[in-house]
């Protein structure tokens, strides 16, 4: 399974009692996010991923949490995201 970022642009909700016409020509847009997460179906409907990958105690397949779907036509990109083992501390000298 592949690791991936998805930058997409959602839509936001905001909490402020009062906005004038002109503060809100300069917010009336979608919010750009990046999710990184296991890449688990990117077709036509949309990108799904997930946060957590794990294996099924009883058949040993691959069970996926905190799934979160992208519909497609919010989806600015899907790029692989490499990820790297921590290094290992230098002894001292």
């Amino acid at each position: 399974m592949e690791f991936v970022e998805v930058t997409w642009r959602d839509a936001w909700a905001d909490d402020d009692n009062f906005a004038t016409v002109h503060g809100l020509t300069l917010t009336h847009k979608p919010m750009q996010v990046k999710t990184r997460g296991w890449l688990i179906l990117n077709n036509e409907v949309g990108v799904s991923i997930a946060n957590e990958q794990s294996k099924d105690v009883d058949d040993g397949s691959e069970v996926y949490r905190g799934r979160t779907f992208i519909p497609h036509a919010m989806v600015d990109s899907v790029v692989p995201y490499k990820l790297v083992k921590p290094r290992k501390p230098r002894p001292p000298t």
